[in-house]
Order: C-alpha cells, then sequence, then structure tokens
C-alpha cells in the first residue's frame, strides 16, 4: 500500500532524520578476525575460527571415542572446537594441560575456544602463556592482540599486532585486526592503511574491503566505501554484512530502490538479523511503502522485542494509517525502551501529543 496523502508525508518523512540515527545503530558492525592456530595459506591469510567453523559438523559425531592419552584429549579438543562445541574443547585441552603444562598448543588452542565463548579475560592468559612456552609464532601475538581488543586495551592489542607484523611482514590478518584497533581509538586514516595493506596482500580478503569501506565511510568519502563494499561483495557474495553496508550507504545517497535491493540479498543470508528488517523498512518507509515498512518493523520487533526505534516508526505509520490505539501503544513501548537517546524523549512525547490530536479530531 502506498500513501499518497500529501498532508500525512511530514509524519512519514520525518524518519529521514529519526530513521538515520538507527541506519547507523550498528556502525561499529565491522568484521573481526576469529583469534587462530592454523597456518597461513598461500596469500599470508589465516582462516577464522568461530565464524567458520562454527556448526559445521555434528560435535556428538566428533567425539565418540572416549580418550585415553593426552594426544587423544587434544585431537578431541580440536573436533569439538571445529563443531563449535568450545566449552567441551576447553575441557579437553585443560584434560591436556594438567598431563602437560608445557604444551603450547594446548594453551593456544584453550584460548581460541576460551575468546570464541567471550572470556577474554582467561582468553589473554591462555595467549600469553602460550608466547611464554614458544616457540615465537606471530599468530600468538595477534591472538593475545584480539583479547586484548575485547578487553578495551587497544594501545596493548596494537602492540601484539604490531609485533606478529614484525616477525610475519606478509601477515595480511595482523593488519587486519591492527585495523580493526585503530578503529576502536579512533585513528581512521591508520586503520585504512592497515586494510589496504591487508588487500595488497590478500586481494581476495573481503572482510579487510568491508573496513576499509567502514573507515572511508566514516571520514567522509561515501563514493569510496561504496566501491570497497562492492568489492567486498565482489570477493565474498555470501558477505551478509557487507550488503548491510551498501545498502545503508545506497540510502544516504537517496537511492533507496537498489537500497532495499541489497537489504533483501543480506536478509536471504542472515533472516534472523533484527536489524536488517529494520533497515529495510527505514528504505519502504522513505519510499512511503506503508504496508512494506509496516510488516519490517513488525518483524524486526518480532526477533528483538526491545528494539525501540521499530516501535517508534511503526507507531508513525499507524498513526499516518488512523490505527491510533495500537499507535499509542507503539510510541508508549519505544518510549519505555528508549537507549542512548534513540528514539529522544521529546520526538515519543510529540508523536503522542499528536496522536491524541488524532483521537480528540483536532487540527
Amino acid at each position: 500500500m502506498k500513501l499518497n496523502n500529501k498532508a500525512l508525508w511530514p509524519l512519514i518523512g520525518a524518519v529521514a532524520v529519526v530513521g538515520a540515527l538507527l541506519l547507523l545503530w550498528q556502525s561499529g558492525g565491522q568484521h573481526r578476525q576469529g583469534a587462530t592456530g592454523k597456518q597461513s595459506g598461500p596469500a599470508g591469510r589465516p582462516q577464522q575460527t568461530a565464524e567458520i567453523e562454527k556448526g559445521r559438523s555434528d560435535p556428538a559425531k566428533a567425539v565418540k571415542k572416549t580418550p585415553r592419552t593426552s594426544n587423544e584429549y587434544f585431537e578431541r579438543g580440536n573436533k569439538r572446537r571445529q563443531a563449535g562445541d568450545y566449552r567441551g574443547a576447553i575441557a579437553d585441552y585443560t584434560a591436556v594441560i594438567k598431563t602437560d603444562p608445557s604444551l603450547s598448543e594446548a594453551y593456544r588452542n584453550r584460548g581460541i575456544a576460551r575468546l570464541a565463548l567471550g572470556d577474554a579475560t582467561k582468553a589473554l592468559k591462555d595467549f600469553t602463556k602460550t608466547i611464554e612456552l614458544g616457540p615465537p609464532s606471530a599468530r600468538n601475538y595477534t591472538n593475545r592482540g584480539l583479547a586484548r581488543q575485547e578487553l578495551g586495551d587497544v594501545p596493548g592489542a596494537i602492540e601484539d599486532h604490531t609485533k606478529a607484523i614484525s616477525m610475519e611482514p606478509l601477515f595480511s590478518t595482523a593488519y587486519f585486526n591492527r585495523g580493526n584497533a585503530h578503529m576502536q581509538e579512533p585513528k581512521l586514516a591508520a586503520a585504512m592503511q592497515d586494510y589496504t595493506q591487508a588487500v595488497e596482500i590478500d586481494p581476495a580478503y573481503a572482510a579487510a574491503y568491508h573496513n576499509r569501506g567502514k573507515a572511508r565511510e566514516a571520514l567522509g568519502d561515501l563514493d569510496a566505501a561504496f566501491t570497497d563494499y562492492e568489492r567486498a561483495i565482489a570477493a565474498d557474495p555470501n558477505d551478509a554484512l557487507a550488503y548491510r553496508s551498501c545498502g545503508l550507504a545506497l540510502v544516504k545517497k537517496g537511492a533507496f530502490a537498489q537500497a532495499i535491493r541489497d537489504f533483501n540479498r543480506a536478509i536471504e543470508l542472515k533472516p534472523n538479523a533484527a536489524d536488517l528488517h529494520y533497515n529495510r523498512g527505514v528504505a519502504l518507509h522513505l519510499t512511503a511503502d506503508i504496508a512494506g515498512a509496516i510488516r519490517d518493523y513488525s518483524r524486526a520487533i518480532e526477533l528483538d522485542s526491545r528494539f525501540a526505534m521499530a516501535y517508534f516508526n511503526r507507531a508513525r505509520l499507524l498513526t499516518a494509517k488512523g490505527e491510533l490505539n495500537a499507535a499509542l501503544g507503539d510510541a508508549r513501548t519505544s518510549l519505555t525502551l528508549a537507549s542512548e537517546g534513540r528514539p529522544s524523549s521529546r520526538e515519543v512525547r510529540e508523536l503522542i501529543e499528536l496522536i491524541r490530536r488524532r483521537e480528540a479530531k483536532l487540527p
């Protein structure tokens, strides 16, 4: 259903300002490299673990055999980690360490599993122990750098990634990780240089193209950012985050139809991501496709019941449709859930006042 009533356009068009804030609600949503214990491929880039390995196989099938030796525990730990059973992997690596506390690989792999579970404090201890035990390894330093990033120690992370680069100058992942650390500072120009170095070493490094695009966008060069997002998609056609970033850039450019196509593809790849449905809803909202926008806002709310901006924007459209009771409920919910000033209490109260005036049939 298209909305053609010009008198209602200010109500709908207001999402261009309000929605734009939340179009970037995950603007820090960059690709992140998983810790690795694997050897690099021909281009010098090690594989990620948590993102790639999770769900690869059935953990139950991977661990049928009951280990009897430390080697068997270690191998089962690796299989569990590759299958996404990080807690089981940690238990196995711990059993190995109890038997042989000098085995650096067990600490390293346990650190990888712990980092995948979000336990950066214990992961940091494991990676530090791995470095102490040796042998010297660029991967161990960049893994520790990742743990430090998670804990907010950005200078320490940069130091570790820089050490990894000094040990292995063609280690594209270390440049990528250091670029992410620079983004946290934020030092955008330095981050962009590191991402550029990563793609020069590995021209198929989709995540580095994507994150360089984020740096360029933050520096105000939207056209160059869009080009990088397209390069990321060319390198990895299944990169939902790159499609999302392309869509956001296209919304900024006012190319709503193209943005909707990119959000469609992102949703195909990640159908349960609330922000993707919300962002497509904003694009539909801006084209006055009221039915499509309400459908997407509603889906975002189904996936994330605390999505304040989705309630707020749906309330605007329900008001435009004359469904005032439902609109009032959504507006009040958005006020209750609002965080970080989105939506602002002023905006919500203005909407509630508008709804009440419509209920009273006041001008």
